[in-house]
């Protein structure tokens, strides 16, 4: 994206100098949208999966699963509306050749695809904790272990 699609350069700059850029831009959109969906549940899936591992009690083990669908239906959500984003798909970087074509609110795609990694980024921070300090552990262990889990946050 940064090579053929302009991607580090203001719009403006792209439309003087290279307007192709743009189309190769949204083109790449598509495909680097949905890369990143997959992206970001695998990586929070894997921590899930970790959290399965450690924690036996079954109150955690449902929220670990609640956690994991919830994950799993963004990602096929988002990718669901990537994929019918356009009427015709080719209306997003060729708007004058589709007359009748439309497009979805992007603006509004993007807060609501990204209000459920927000609540399953803080789920994930918080749902070990208070097993973390159930620990028999001295209270600077603890602050340790703690503190461990919270470099996710970062």
């Amino acid at each position: 994206m940064v090579r053929k699609g302009g991607v580090g350069h203001h719009t403006l700059w792209n439309v003087c100098t290279n307007p192709a850029a743009l189309v190769v831009y949204l083109k790449l959109q598509l495909p680097f949208t949905i890369t990143q969906a997959f992206a970001i549940a695998f990586a929070k899936v894997a921590i899930l999966f970790m959290f399965l591992r450690i924690f036996v009690t079954p109150a955690y083990r449902y929220a670990t699963y609640t956690l994991m669908a919830m994950q799993v239906g963004s990602m096929i959500a988002t990718t669901v509306v990537q994929c019918l984003v356009c009427t015709p798909i080719s209306f997003l970087w060729e708007p004058q050749l589709h007359p009748g074509g439309h497009c979805i609110d992007m603006n509004t795609f993007w807060r609501w695809t990204n209000f459920p990694q927000i609540l399953t980024d803080v789920a994930i921070l918080i749902l070990p904790l208070p097993a973390l300090m159930k620990l028999h552990l001295s209270k600077k262990d603890k602050i340790g272990v703690v503190a461990t889990f919270c470099t996710g946050a970062m």
